[in-house]
């Protein structure tokens, strides 16, 4: 059986939202034939991808991933009679090496966080196993990673205001837009804790958590990164593009240098293709 494709979305702003199945490639269902006391429980196994992306609202799930980055899978585990096998252990292997773990819990549903370290198509083997009564299941599936696509767009500046003067980081859009991220909903930021801390009313919120830098599969930081451009529909990136190129004529607002960036900026995007790229 061919895998079937990953695609689902779902933001911060509560965009629609769907979960897909990842794609069942075989079920192997460990059925006993030992006295009915001491049987070993058939348990079945779905996987899907999670309707979040650990890190990036509004990402869109596609067929492969990325190297680097992670994705949240929910193992759905029931037991013979269809009902969830809470309390059931769910692992998740490449090759002989355990990459991840999880519960099951009360809706029937384990989340494993899968890092995607390897590059070329992967086949994970995903292990459910309860203990009372005894049961296990497992299935496999595999994904294509892909090398990250990274496109160089920030030149350094000198932005001065007055006799006060700093060095920042200024996007060219033309080429963010030439490499394929022309969708408001997928362009994301994380900012370095210095600038978190300077950044003024924006980055006050006490519930925020600093967002993860790149690549995910090493970061410290447990919150997302911002979608700087979701929710606008005044500046989408063709005004982008014309607000950094165009010089001001009468009294036009220079709004040159509006969208620079603080040093240590970073940021990815996501094309049409689903291809996630590395702003640099």
């Amino acid at each position: 059986m061919n895998v079937t494709g990953l695609r689902s979305v779902k933001s911060q702003y509560n965009f629609p939202m769907r979960k897909v199945l990842v794609g069942v490639v075989s079920a192997v269902m460990l059925i006993s034939s030992m006295h009915s006391s001491s049987a070993v429980e058939k348990l079945d196994v779905i996987i899907s991808v999670d309707e979040d992306h650990p890190f990036l609202p509004g990402y869109e799930f596609g067929t492969s991933g990325t190297l680097g980055d992670v994705w949240s899978l929910d193992v759905e585990v029931l037991d013979t009679d269809g009902d969830p096998a809470e309390g059931a252990v769910v692992r998740v292997y490449l090759g002989k090496k355990s990459v991840g773990t999880g519960r099951v819990g009360f809706n029937g549903v384990a989340k494993v966080k899968l890092n995607l370290n390897k590059l070329g198509v992967q086949t994970f083997k995903v292990v459910a196993s309860d203990s009372e009564p005894a049961g296990k299941g497992e299935t496999i599936f595999k994904l294509k990673v892909n090398e990250p696509k990274m496109v160089r767009v920030f030149s350094p500046v000198k932005n001065c205001e007055g006799s006060k003067c700093e060095n920042r980081l200024r996007p060219d859009p033309k080429l963010i837009m030439d490499a394929g991220c022309n969708d408001v909903y997928r362009y994301w930021t994380s900012y370095t804790t210095e600038a978190i801390k300077n950044g003024g009313d924006f980055f006050q919120d006490p519930k925020l958590v600093p967002p993860a830098t790149w690549p995910f599969t090493t970061t410290k930081r447990r919150g997302p990164m911002f979608a700087m451009w979701t929710g606008s529909t005044e500046f989408p990136f063709a005004q982008w593009v014309i607000d950094q190129a165009s010089v001001p004529t009468g009294d036009d607002q220079d709004m040159r240098g509006f969208y620079d960036e603080p040093l240590g900026t970073q940021a990815l995007c996501q094309n049409d293709s689903g291809e996630l790229i590395v702003l640099k």
